[in-house]
């Protein structure tokens, strides 16, 4: 089967604002034709325009200020109608080549070099293409920055602000702030029986320790106990007791714990404002908010055609990759249709919750517009409304993740191994807190095996004891290390120090502090190191572009078309 791709093939990842700029989860309709506007878009624009005059409003920006930033948002947008027009000639010029390729990868054949040399020069000026947009957004970004005041700038999240907090929330697994991972924590925890929840309580409270405080400050160990007390008297709760609770838990967390509030809750997001300059919205409703007409513009154009033939020939280029057979594709189909319903109803929940809020946001648009006092409720309808289409947003990730764990069965092991399955950080913590529960009843059962091997030491009185030591810490230490590695004497040497050292415990303080001690000594021999998901590493095929395989709306007939294009012979051959 094929192996070759050509350059094209894999630059769709690479474009950014020529498929995303205007894209939101439903296609915008063009307006150059008089048309019926569906609901849900007019609640989609609606909502578009509130979070512009949102931002105005929250700035104060003055009647100057907008004269100068309209134009600057116009031009991001004539510079998206020129690249939309290039898109359009590189179409018309290359679209047999393109489509050619496309339907040789589709049969097993490889491309004429003239075919891909094309595909080729249309993939590269459509990536420099979308470079010069992001080039464009990122100066309107730093000319706004220079109209505004020193008050104003501090209202707004800088890039290394917005940096900084994407980081942590890939560290709390998507969470928006601290409480919430902590609340996703007590939820998983609940799933435990009481003698695991006493194997993980102490390490775990450590953990989650240490994203409040650093290890070696002088306030952790009072953190660890705080945080231990939170969670045990969360276990204690009965099952309607926490259920009651947990509508508000996370504040509770916040409040007990004293903990910040998320920086995105105290500045305008960097993402928010970067979301209004790329909107073909803002400079119109900003120009109406000015006293000017409104023309009815699209919330978003369509993804061009020539960027859906590159995610085409994409989607090809992975499934040729991974060398599938005709019984494989026959597999795959059903997944592919799974993965589509998966987005679609994604995007209905999307469409459903912008349409029950249309009501609030017409009513929100007209009072920014006009100035009026903005009423609080209706103000933190909006704030939830953005909440909400993010948790979807993320919920339908994870759903996908379930699709793509499927995906994995009808592989060979030689092809799973091209990819590197591990899940993004947001996926992980969308799991269900029983799967969150599974890595801590794996957890508890390596610091069991600890606790056994030490209790078996104890009570061996000498000269027996000194006799096996060696011995039993081998035995135990083989579990997880390989006995070649250079490190492995090491560990012998530690595990047989602890274990002498766990003979001069007394018995009262032996009976309290076993389970603690021997987490001490998991920790200290790296057997119980944070869960990061499956072990993986550079791999020519990423979760991602998974995701975006099963996400593609043409995959369905793109794999039926490799089923019917390829013969038993081409199978053996």
């Amino acid at each position: 089967m094929l192996q070759r791709t050509t350059k094209w093939a894999v630059v769709f990842g690479a474009i950014i604002l020529l498929g995303v700029l205007v894209a939101s989860w439903g296609q915008g309709e063009q307006t150059t034709q008089p048309q019926v506007i569906s609901v849900a878009e007019q609640a989609r624009r609606a909502r578009a325009d509130v979070n512009a005059l949102l931002i105005v409003r929250r700035l104060g920006l003055t009647s100057q200020q907008l004269e100068q930033i309209i134009p600057l948002l116009e031009a991001v947008q004539e510079q998206h109608g020129s690249a939309v027009a290039t898109l359009d000639l590189l179409w018309d010029q290359n679209k047999a080549a393109i489509e050619g390729v496309i339907n040789d990868w589709l049969a097993g054949r490889t491309p004429t070099l003239g075919a891909s040399q094309a595909a080729d020069q249309a993939a590269t000026q459509a990536q420099q293409l979308d470079s010069q947009l992001q080039t464009a957004v990122t100066s309107c970004v730093g000319s706004i920055g220079t109209m505004l005041t020193p008050e104003q700038l501090a209202l707004i999240e800088t890039p290394a602000q917005y940096e900084q907090r994407m980081r942590t929330q890939r560290q709390l697994q998507g969470a928006s702030s601290v409480a919430e991972f902590i609340v996703w924590e007590l939820d998983a925890q609940r799933e435990l029986m009481p003698d695991e929840y006493n194997v993980v309580r102490r390490y775990k409270a450590q953990e989650i320790a240490t994203l409040i405080s650093a290890p070696n400050a002088p306030q952790f160990e009072p953190v660890v106990a705080a945080v231990l007390n939170l969670m045990d008297t969360t276990m204690a709760w009965s099952d309607p007791q926490y259920a009651q609770q947990r509508p508000t838990l996370a504040d509770q967390v916040a409040q007990f714990l004293n903990l910040p509030l998320p920086l995105g809750e105290q500045l305008i997001t960097y993402d928010a404002l970067m979301e209004c300059i790329k909107s073909p919205r803002s400079a119109q409703v900003l120009q109406e908010l000015r006293g000017a007409e409104f023309t009815q513009q699209p919330a978003a154009w369509p993804q061009h055609t020539l960027l859906q033939a590159i995610a085409r020939s994409n989607v090809v280029a992975l499934l040729n990759s991974l060398q599938l057979n005709l019984n494989q594709l026959a597999l795959l189909l059903p997944l592919a249709s799974q993965g589509q319903n998966v987005t679609q109803t994604g995007h209905t929940k999307m469409d459903n919750l912008v349409v029950q809020a249309r009501p609030n946001l017409a009513t929100l648009r007209a009072s920014l517009l006009i100035g009026s006092e903005m009423d609080a409720a209706m103000l933190a309808q909006v704030v939830e409304l953005n909440k909400q289409l993010r948790e979807i947003e993320l919920d339908t990730k994870a759903d996908m993740g379930k699709v793509i764990d499927e995906l994995e069965d009808i592989l060979y092991p030689v092809q799973a191994e091209l990819i590197d399955w591990r899940q993004p950080p947001e996926v992980l913590g969308r799991q269900d807190p029983a799967l969150r529960a599974a890595a801590e009843k794996e957890r508890a059962a390596t610091v069991a095996a600890v606790l056994d091997f030490l209790d078996s030491m104890r009570y061996v009185v000498e000269p027996m004891f000194t006799q096996r030591l060696q011995g039993r810490c081998d035995e135990l230490a083989s579990q997880y290390f390989n006995p070649e590695s250079p490190d492995y004497p090491q560990i012998i040497a530690y595990l047989m120090r602890a274990t002498r050292q766990m003979k001069t415990i007394g018995a009262e303080d032996w009976e309290q502090g076993a389970v603690e001690f021997a987490a001490d000594v998991a920790i200290e021999l790296g057997i119980l190191e944070p869960a990061e998901g499956r072990p993986g590493g550079p791999k020519p095929i990423t979760w991602e572009r998974l995701y975006q395989m099963l996400s593609n709306p043409d995959t369905p007939e793109l794999v039926q078309k490799m089923i019917e294009a390829r013969t038993p012979e081409q199978e053996e051959g």
